[in-house]
């Protein structure tokens, strides 16, 4: 699968109930990112490229936010 040194060499942050945390990508598998709060606003240029918002989620049965319409089909 993925050798240890690339799980290693990414740290991701996100927001839990208000909290911050920093792990290395191969600590958050079992981190559901579709549930955890943002840690920064969506960015939205007045020029009108990019593209992001929420849509509703049946898996999550919530809405998920996404930056880009590559993130919202991905």
């Amino acid at each position: 699968m993925f050798e240890e040194a690339a799980l290693a060499a990414f740290d991701l942050a996100f927001s839990v109930n208000g909290t911050r945390v920093r792990r290395s990508l191969g600590a958050s598998w079992d981190t559901p990112f579709e549930a955890v709060d943002p840690v920064r606003d969506f960015s939205r240029r007045k020029d009108g490229h990019g593209f992001a918002g929420w849509y509703y989620s049946s898996t999550m049965r919530d809405h998920v936010g996404y930056e880009s319409w590559l993130e919202r089909i991905g």
